[in-house]
């Protein structure tokens, strides 16, 4: 029998915790009488994470090292 590598078993184990998750998350979404709690906190999470990155760029262009004082920029 073929033994796997550790990075094999992690990759067997994302897979399989991320196909679990969705079954919950269906389970949640479309089961239970969560529903709209469910939708109101996957919202949240996607605003959360799309503020976040645009606060890391803005947070990045402005601790930036300027470079006004190179040669070559005119």
């Amino acid at each position: 029998m073929k033994k796997f590598s550790t990075s094999h078993r992690l990759g067997v184990l994302i897979l399989l915790v991320s196909l679990i998750g969705f079954i919950v998350y269906a389970y949640l979404l479309l089961l239970s009488n969560y529903d709209i709690l469910v939708l109101k906190f996957t919202l949240l999470f996607f605003v959360a994470a799309i503020v976040g990155v645009i606060a890391w760029m803005g947070y990045t262009m402005a601790t930036a090292v300027s470079l006004e004082g190179t040669e070559g920029e005119k």
